[in-house]
């Protein structure tokens, strides 16, 4: 992999870990909550489909060479925002998660000049328990310079149409996905 550093110069660096034979996947689908409204039946089906495709799915993020994504700033000058201030619950949260990002690959340190604050969004728990935190970057600062794609959103409803002779739909609630 290439890494362009500071100086405009391109480096060559570690690959990203391959995280799909890192024996991460257990192939169970276990852990899989259906919904209570399906009949044993088409519990057991969604069993036997995730069963077979179980080496799609992973218990932790990763990295993927699928795609890749530039972000336009054109001739922008570097936005660095400053950190936002945070408890010390936040603080170790934060911490920890970066932690665990860097070992699986998912991130890795710089000292390129563009910074955005990480912010910790508490996600939906159940009555009377601590919410976990969501890990997010605030991006608006980037966002205010980027140039936006000029590649139309489909519409929502022209995606939908060929779902309707559908047997089963379902959702995928992505790792750390919101």
């Amino acid at each position: 992999m290439l890494l362009a550093t500071d100086d405009g110069v391109e480096e060559e660096s570690e690959p990203f870990p391959d995280l799909l034979s890192a024996g991460e996947k257990d192939g169970s689908v276990e852990g899989v909550i259906l919904s209570p409204s399906l009949t044993e039946e088409q519990q057991g089906d969604w069993r036997h489909v995730l069963g077979q495709f179980s080496s799609l799915f992973s218990l932790i993020p990763g990295v993927t060479h699928l795609c890749t994504h530039d972000v336009d700033t054109g001739d922008s000058t570097p936005i660095t925002q400053k950190v936002y201030r945070v408890t010390d619950r936040v603080r170790a949260c934060t911490k920890d998660e970066v932690s665990k990002m860097l070992t699986i690959g998912v991130i890795e340190h710089s000292s390129n000049p563009w910074a955005s604050p990480v912010v910790l969004v508490p996600k939906v728990a159940a009555p009377g328990a601590t919410p976990e935190l969501g890990f997010c970057v605030d991006y608006r600062g980037l966002n205010a310079v980027s140039k936006t794609d000029a590649h139309p959103i489909p519409r929502a409803d022209e995606l939908i149409d060929p779902l309707g002779a559908a047997k089963y739909l379902s959702t995928f609630d992505l790792t750390s996905g919101y």
